[in-house]
């Protein structure tokens, strides 16, 4: 990590301040009312669970079967996935469709709301396949010193 000069408070430099923490953002202000609802913590309240935009990622590739999702998502455990799924339902983000059959036949889709979503796990996606190609770059822990 880049850190500015160590120079003294009395120099008008922040001693130790991560470069970064200084240069101008391109994210916009905040207004006073967002500071007290942060936009950021309503999307994650609807997208933060651990698996909820995994599910959503394979969602946006079709339409599919509960057990098609779990198979989809080896790490997570049935009770997990049907937790998610009815938090995403409830939140609007996606459709479950139950085709009243026998034996059962229920299907997810993700909702024209949860579509709005779309922009935001695709840079999600983005930014996880640079991070860990970044990651993968970088020397072992003990290899840093």
């Amino acid at each position: 990590m880049e850190v500015l000069s160590s120079k003294s408070a009395s120099d008008g430099v922040t001693p130790d301040v991560p470069a970064a923490a200084n240069r101008s953002a391109a994210l916009p202000e905040p207004s006073v009312e967002e500071l007290a609802a942060c936009p950021v913590d309503a999307t994650l309240a609807v997208i933060g669970g651990r698996w909820k935009a995994t599910i959503l990622w394979r969602l946006s590739e079709r339409p599919m079967r509960t057990s098609e999702l779990r198979r989809s998502i080896p790490a997570i455990t049935e009770r997990m996935l049907i937790r998610h799924l009815q938090e995403l339902v409830r939140d609007g983000i996606i459709d479950r469709h139950d085709h009243r059959t026998v034996p059962p036949h229920v299907t997810y889709s993700i909702s024209d709301y949860g579509q709005t979503l779309a922009p935001v796990v695709g840079a999600l996606c983005d930014w996880g396949r640079e991070h860990r190609a970044r990651t993968e770059q970088l020397p072992a822990p003990h290899d840093r010193h």
